[in-house]
């Protein structure tokens, strides 16, 4: 089991539908709730008690405050892309590729990528 965060940078804002979407592919069983009056949410798993817990999306102001997470390339990509969002997720309790097979499916559904945080690689990588 492991606690590892992540960030989405996506076209359009995470959403609670884009997290029920993918989540009925890993597990059908798995929940989505609110969190701190609408400024987040969480996403569980009940069988193993592993949560994602979502921080709400930021717009993204400024292209080149993020040029350090994005390798060469993505960078002009994205801000062609238009305007973008920046969402946290940070989990726990989640088996070795599971959290990270539900964040490409979400990632997918809000048209963006998953970027790795503190602890992780530091690879972008694009879905």
């Amino acid at each position: 089991m492991t606690r590892r965060d992540w960030a989405l940078l996506t076209v359009n804002p995470v959403s609670t539908q884009a997290c029920i979407a993918a989540a009925g592919i890993v597990d059908p069983e798995i929940v989505v709730g609110a969190l701190w009056s609408g400024g987040g949410f969480y996403v569980q798993q009940p069988s193993s008690r592993a949560e994602l817990t979502f921080v709400q999306s930021t717009r993204i102001g400024s292209w080149p405050s993020l040029g350090s997470l994005l390798p060469a390339g993505y960078a002009d990509r994205a801000e062609s892309a238009g305007a973008a969002w920046w969402t946290e997720i940070h989990s726990n309790g989640w088996e070795p590729g599971r959290a990270e097979l539900l964040l490409a499916g979400i990632a997918r559904l809000s048209e963006g990528w998953v970027v790795p945080l503190g602890g992780g690689d530091g690879e972008f990588s694009p879905l």
